[in-house]
């Protein structure tokens, strides 16, 4: 991420090392065993320690994704965005699954997919807002397809005037894009 600032650099290695810790710890745990018995408060069977793992591997890799994409399809993610996701990530993995949010906080997975559910939305904000510098020619050589609805705001003799490729004027127009 280029456009980070401080705290987001922060964030991001924070997070980072919540994920690596665990890690390194539950290899560790599963080379060589553990004397738990079942009774224990707080126990966990292999299966759960293995999740735990794949999750936290996972949130390693699914961190770098929006950096990766940036670099792919050269737009900005705004830095509040992806602090949010960030956030989000730790929320999910380390406290929700390593740390048993998931068992301890009632309701901690609507929480969880509220903040995504919101981010999602940002997010599809952004995009439209990205779209909306690009002009239609230029997507649809770059081979974006747009397929739009009027809302009743905008009449199709308006959109004519645009080099729009194809204007519907219902939705039975979708199959013959």
């Amino acid at each position: 991420m280029k456009n980070t600032t401080k705290f987001g650099k922060f964030l991001y290695i924070t997070v980072t090392l919540s994920f690596i810790v665990p890690i390194v710890y539950l290899i560790l745990r599963m080379i060589f065993g553990s004397s738990a018995s079942t009774s224990e408060a707080g126990y966990h069977s292999e299966s759960d320690y293995l999740l735990m793992l794949m999750q936290c591997i996972l949130g390693l890799i699914t961190i770098h994704l929006p950096s990766i994409l940036e670099r792919k399809f050269h737009f900005v993610l705004p830095s509040l965005l992806y602090g949010f996701y960030i956030v989000f990530l730790y929320c999910a993995i380390f406290l929700g699954e390593v740390r048993s949010f998931y068992y301890l906080v009632p309701q901690w997975d609507s929480i969880c997919h509220f903040c995504s559910s919101m981010m999602m939305g940002f997010f599809g904000l952004m995009v439209v807002t990205i779209l909306n510098r690009v002009d239609a020619e230029t997507a649809c050589n770059a081979g974006v397809d747009f397929a739009g609805v009027l809302n009743g705001m905008t009449t199709a003799d308006e959109l004519r005037a645009y080099p729009h490729r194809f204007i519907m004027e219902n939705l039975s127009g979708l199959l013959y894009i």
